[in-house]
């Protein structure tokens, strides 16, 4: 019997990321995977803009939601956007530049391409009771080659419950629950690169 140790440590890392930021086994689900894996030796990605796709939100339509907030806070909801795209992105970049691998938005002749969408985003708006307060979102990401043929596609979802005192801020759960994510995509990514 013979142990590879990086993929040990790897394994260890992506744990590590889980355990620190309370996400459990179940953040990354992978849905489908190359084999044989064509990531080895990977050292160059590209990351897509995220896409908001049949986009769910406290279990309706986005139109739906956006009605029940009222013109008012239109504004604030798209930056809530923004900032889940913007947080994700920074952190799959910063986790991969960790592990020695280039993943840069925008185009680029990069090998592979990095590409999340969100369908599912609840916002962990107070409710009663307060434990179902829950900021979550769901992310699906394929990693295709540059012709556009998926090679890997993973399901990546954390939540944090309201906290009065440490998360009382939908908008900031919103925006932690996305770094959070983007470290663990980030991981996978290096994971399966190695």
């Amino acid at each position: 019997m013979s142990f590879n140790i990086t993929k040990i440590l790897s394994s260890f890392s992506l744990l590590a990321i889980c355990l620190l930021s309370s996400c459990g086994s179940s953040m990354i689900t992978p849905l489908s995977q190359a084999n044989p894996n064509p990531l080895v030796g990977a050292k160059q990605f590209e990351i897509k803009d995220v896409k908001y796709t049949n986009l769910m939100v406290d279990g309706k339509s986005e139109e739906a939601y956006m009605v029940g907030i009222g013109q008012e806070s239109h504004a604030d909801w798209a930056e809530d956007k923004k900032w889940i795209a913007q947080y994700f992105g920074d952190h799959v970049q910063s986790s991969t530049a960790d592990e020695g691998i280039s993943a840069k938005r925008g185009h680029s002749s990069a090998p592979f391409v990095i590409v999340p969408t969100v369908s599912m985003i609840d916002t962990g708006y107070y409710r009663i009771p307060a434990w179902n307060a829950v900021s979550r979102v769901n992310f699906r990401v394929k990693i295709t080659d540059r012709s556009g043929k998926k090679i890997d596609e993973i399901e990546a979802v954390h939540g944090i419950p309201f906290d009065a005192i440490f998360a009382p801020s939908t908008s900031g759960r919103l925006q932690n629950v996305s770094k959070t994510l983007g470290d663990a995509v980030g991981a996978y990514i290096a994971e399966r690169a190695q």
